[in-house]
């Protein structure tokens, strides 16, 4: 994994969402990981399944887990730590976000399915009725599909005439809803917690 999608992914995440870490062949990327969690006074990361976990490393046999560990990184200290930068790029093969999301198929590997996932996504947060609600303040809304360093996401404009008025970004991999400017608003478990968020901003913003 390259620097610029953790930096990515630390600045999506919520520090009480657990991640799913698959590592590299063989067992030397999760023994680097258990090395720089002891250095942490109170540990960087926070296994939910401590026995498994502590099995591993003990036999240093993945048996039938595939590689993988959920896990918590408290108060997301590990982000900002430069050896669990350094372990990615070698010893971890892909980064995860725990539990679901309508967003999470934004996130396929497959660009047919992200299509598919932003024009059902488009079409179940701006429905006729929430589209109708928006108009009647005046405002017009556009939707685009974004990708950054390996991250898919899509972003849902609103206008106020010419004028930008807001926007909103939501985030395949952690399920996440974002201002344009970075700033997480929430997690997203349904389209209605999406159309939540839009309708506060826009009253924010018509000042009612």
């Amino acid at each position: 994994m390259n620097t610029e999608t953790l930096k990515l992914m630390a600045s999506r995440h919520h520090p009480l969402q657990a991640l799913t870490i698959t590592f590299e062949q063989g067992i030397d990327g999760f023994r680097m990981l258990s090395v720089l969690n002891n250095y942490s006074e109170k540990g960087y990361v926070r296994f939910e399944d401590k026995l498994l976990a502590l099995a591993i490393l003990h036999t240093q046999d993945w048996d039938r887990n595939g590689r993988k560990l959920t896990m918590h990184f408290v108060a997301g200290g590990l982000w900002s730590e430069d050896g669990f930068m350094r372990l990615a790029e070698k010893g971890i093969e892909r980064i995860e976000v725990a539990g679901s999301s309508p967003l999470n198929a934004l996130q396929s590997g497959r660009q047919k399915k992200r299509e598919e996932a932003f024009a059902q996504i488009t079409s179940g947060v701006l429905t006729p009725l929430f589209l109708s609600e928006i108009e009647d303040w005046g405002l017009t809304t556009s939707s685009q599909q974004l990708t950054d360093h390996g991250l898919h996401s899509m972003c849902i404009d609103v206008s106020n005439g010419a004028e930008p008025a807001f926007s909103v970004v939501l985030d395949g991999w952690s399920g996440n809803i974002f201002t344009k400017s970075g700033r997480m608003l929430s997690h997203c478990s349904s389209y209605e917690s999406v159309q939540k968020e839009m309708r506060q901003i826009m009253m924010n913003y018509m000042g009612a």
